[in-house]
C-alpha cells in the first residue's frame, strides 16, 4: 500500500522527461526515443527529445544548430541537483524534480511500445520530401503489388558489418542470392510471385537476383521499406524500425544457412 501511494505521488508530480543524451544515429535514436516516450504516454508525462529534431522531417538549419547547441549544456545540467541524475537504465522509483533528463541505450519497455504502437507510429512518421528518383522507386514497388506480387525488401548490410561481431553478419552477394532464391521458392509454394528490392548503401550495386535496387537517402529507403510486404536481412535497427513503424513482418538472418520460412516472420514490438 505504501509503495502504491508513493508511485501515485511520483507520477502525479512528474511533469517532463527530456531526452538529452541521444544514442548513435538514425534508427537507434528513434528506438531509444520511443521507449522513454511510451513510458511517458503510459503515465501521462510530457516528453521531448532534442536529439531527433530534424530527423522526422525537414526543419530550418537554425533549428539544427539550436539542437546541437543545447544538447551539450543539458547533458551538463543533467548532473546537477536541479535536474536530477541522467536516467540510463530505468525510470526512478522515488519523487524527483519536475524536469528529468534521460538518455542512454539500456532502457526498454516492449510491452508499452507495443501497446502504443499506433500512436507512436503516427508521432514518429517520416515526413521528408522524396526526390523524383525516390518516388519512382516507391511507385515501381506499388505497381508490382497491384500486379499481384508480394514486395520483399532485402537489406544488404555491409560497411561496418565487416568488423561488427567479427564480421558474422557481413554476407556476400552469393549468400544473399541464395536467400533471394529461398524467399522466391517460399512465396511460390503459397502460389505467389514476389518482387525483390535490395536496400543497400554499397558503392557497387549488389548482384543478388533482385528486381530493383534502392540506394536512396536513409529516410527514403525507410519509407520504401515501409511499403514492403516482408523484410529480410541481418539483425539491424534499420529493418526493425520499418517493421515497427509500418507493421511489416520481418525475418532476421542469423546465418545465410538459415532455412527461410515465411511462418517465422514477425512484426517488431519496439
Amino acid at each position: 500500500m505504501v509503495r502504491a501511494l508513493q508511485t501515485r505521488y511520483f507520477f502525479r508530480n512528474l511533469r517532463l522527461f527530456l531526452l538529452v543524451d541521444p544514442y548513435c544515429d538514425h534508427c537507434n535514436r528513434l528506438f531509444q526515443s520511443i521507449h522513454f516516450h511510451a513510458y511517458c504516454l503510459e503515465h501521462q508525462v510530457s516528453f521531448f527529445n532534442l536529439g531527433i529534431l530534424g530527423m522526422l522531417g525537414e526543419v530550418p538549419q537554425a533549428l539544427l544548430f539550436l539542437r546541437d547547441s543545447l544538447l551539450f549544456p543539458f547533458k551538463v545540467l543533467a548532473r546537477t541537483p536541479f535536474l536530477g541524475r541522467c536516467i540510463r537504465r530505468s525510470p526512478p522509483r522515488r519523487p524527483i524534480s519536475p524536469l528529468v533528463c534521460v538518455g542512454g541505450w539500456g532502457y526498454r519497455c516492449h510491452e508499452l511500445t507495443h501497446k502504443y504502437r499506433s500512436q507512436l507510429s503516427c508521432l514518429y512518421r517520416l515526413r521528408h520530401s522524396l526526390s523524383a528518383d525516390e518516388l519512382h522507386l516507391v511507385e515501381q514497388m506499388q505497381r508490382a503489388r497491384h500486379a499481384g506480387s508480394k514486395v520483399v525488401g532485402l537489406h544488404v548490410r555491409r560497411g561496418d558489418y565487416s568488423s561488427w561481431q567479427g564480421g558474422r553478419y557481413c554476407f556476400s552477394d552469393y549468400s544473399y542470392a541464395s536467400v533471394v532464391r529461398s524467399v522466391r521458392s517460399e512465396f511460390l509454394r503459397q502460389g505467389d510471385d514476389c518482387f525483390v528490392v535490395v536496400f543497400t548503401n554499397d558503392v557497387v550495386v549488389p548482384s543478388c537476383g533482385q528486381d530493383l535496387t534502392a540506394r536512396g537517402r536513409w529516410f527514403a529507403d525507410l519509407i520504401a521499406m515501409q511499403n514492403c510486404d516482408l523484410l529480410v536481412g541481418p539483425p539491424s535497427t534499420f529493418t526493425l524500425w520499418a517493421s515497427y513503424s509500418a507493421s511489416v513482418p520481418y525475418i532476421h538472418l542469423e546465418s545465410v544457412d538459415d532455412v527461410i520460412s515465411l511462418e517465422s516472420a514477425s512484426i517488431c514490438s519496439g
